[in-house]
């Protein structure tokens, strides 16, 4: 279970200041290339305008979900909020491990030589590092703009 907690984040932080001020802060974040989407009272949506990952900006048909943070936010005092920050694992490590263990089966059927498993076993471990990584910067620098 802990390779899966690496691939998640999950951080808390503290707002020093009142509602309306963090309302404010969240419309001067959202001119920063940032999408904000109000899930509910408590849950809000921070994603880039653009992915480094696929190369797609936000706004236009999404087969699956791209970056974003989800902050639970919980008021402590009148000046205090506590954020949550959390990032769930990525489609993309899912999709890459499925698609992998197909083409095995495929070789392994079609009975192909050794180096074809390890040239896929390479192919598999560059994108799914290539998604972790690209993902993972831009994901901690939508965090980094609080």
């Amino acid at each position: 279970m802990k390779l899966f907690d690496r691939l998640k984040i999950n951080e808390e932080f503290i707002y020093t200041g009142s509602s309306e001020e963090f309302e404010k802060d969240l419309k001067i974040l959202e001119n920063k290339d940032i999408l904000i989407q109000r899930i509910d009272e408590q849950k809000i949506k921070f994603k880039p305008t653009f992915s480094w990952g696929t190369g797609l900006s936000s706004g236009g048909i999404q087969i699956a979900e791209g970056i974003n943070v989800i902050a639970l936010t919980k008021q402590i005092n009148e000046k205090l909020l506590k954020l949550n920050l959390t990032i769930k694992i990525r489609f993309e490590h899912y999709f890459i491990a499925i698609f992998y263990i197909l083409f095995i089966v495929i070789m392994i059927v079609q009975k192909e030589k050794i180096w074809v498993y390890f040239f896929l076993l390479g192919l598999w471990i560059i994108f799914h590092l290539w998604f972790h990584w690209v993902y993972r910067i831009q994901e901690r620098a939508v965090i980094k703009k609080w």
